[in-house]
Formats: C-alpha cells, sequence, structure tokens
C-alpha cells in the first residue's frame, strides 16, 4: 500500500502544490529532474518552491486503503444496527421514510465530504443495510407491507417502496413477486 505524503495527513484541509523553479529537487529520498509540473511539497523548506495553496472544500480524500475499508466497515455496522431498531419498531412506511433519509443524509454528506468513489461505496453500504437485507421482510410485512399499500391505496409508500428497491439489482423483482401473488390469489377468490 502506497504511503500517504506527511504533509498531507498533517493538514488534510490544504493541498499543497510547487512548481519547482530550478528545474531540480530531491522528493520521497529520490533525485528527478522537474520539468515545471506541479508535485506535492516535501516537508522542510526550500526556497526554490513556487508554492500555490489550495483550499479544498470540506473534502477528505480517501485512499482505498484501511482508512476507507475502516470507514465502511464502521458505517455498515452502524446501518445494520439502525436498521434492525427501525425494522423491529415501525411499520413498513415509516420504516421505508427513515430508510430513504438516512439514505439522502448519508448521499448529501458524501457529496461534501468525500471522493467520488468512496461516495459511491457508501451509498452502496447504506443500500445493502437499510434496504437489501430487510427486502423480503418489508414487502411482507403484516399489515404493513406492499399488499396493505395497494389495497389502501398508500400511493406516497408505493412510490418509496418503488424508488427505494429499483436500487438494488433483485429489488423490483421482489415487488414483482409479491404483486403477482396477490393478483392471482384474488383472481381465485
Amino acid at each position: 500500500m502506497p504511503e500517504l505524503h506527511p504533509t498531507l495527513i498533517a493538514v488534510p484541509a490544504l493541498i499543497v502544490i510547487a512548481n519547482c523553479s530550478s528545474g531540480t529537487h530531491r522528493d520521497c529520498s529520490s533525485s528527478r529532474t522537474c520539468s515545471s509540473r506541479w508535485v506535492a511539497v516535501p516537508n522542510g523548506d526550500c526556497s526554490s518552491w513556487r508554492v500555490q495553496f489550495r483550499t479544498v472544500s470540506r473534502r477528505v480524500q480517501f485512499v482505498m486503503g484501511s482508512a476507507e475499508i475502516a470507514f465502511l466497515n464502521a458505517s455498515a455496522n452502524f446501518y445494520a444496527g439502525e436498521s434492525q431498531e427501525f425494522i423491529e419498531s415501525c411499520d413498513c412506511g415509516e420504516y421505508l421514510k427513515r430508510a430513504e433519509r438516512r439514505l439522502n443524509e448519508e448521499v448529501e454528506r458524501a457529496s461534501h465530504y468525500l471522493n467520488p468513489s468512496t461516495e459511491k461505496r457508501i451509498t452502496k453500504v447504506v443500500e445493502k443495510e437499510m434496504i437489501e437485507n430487510h427486502m423480503q421482510r418489508l414487502v411482507h410485512m403484516e399489515n404493513s407491507g406492499l399488499v396493505i399499500m395497494l389495497i389502501n391505496d398508500k400511493f406516497e409508500d408505493l412510490r418509496r417502496i418503488y424508488n427505494l428497491f429499483c436500487r438494488l439489482p433483485s429489488g423490483l423483482t421482489s415487488i414483482a413477486d409479491v404483486m403477482i401473488s396477490y393478483l392471482r390469489q384474488e383472481a381465485c377468490n
């Protein structure tokens, strides 16, 4: 795994970039020629560097490594616990509202603070823990599942279940299976 530059770890809100005006420099203990390209400034004072500071607007750049993996694992554990708490205490419609709110909050937070690749990964974690792991239980919930939504014309809940489940490869299949089963049962009655 590549090492992060100590300057970037010490000051995560600033990325220090410099243009070497002397034509040569030492970086990471190896001499190399610089042809006026932008490079990360090593620790220490170097008068031949023209330094430009660029503020990263509240974005944290993760390297796919231990920091990102730990972040994703901690997030998965958090959302697994929270989804279990929600599923035990809420009906299907309320659970879907909470799951939708959590997903939107995480997407918003990730778009402000995380690298786009990490944003996609954290979104997948939330989708898996809040929706995918509970799909069957949600559509079959007694007194509030998909069939009850259809019977009682709960259009907002139907819109919400569709929008959340369509994010997953087997989500719409779960909805279709329950609807087909219900329609067959009603046709026989």
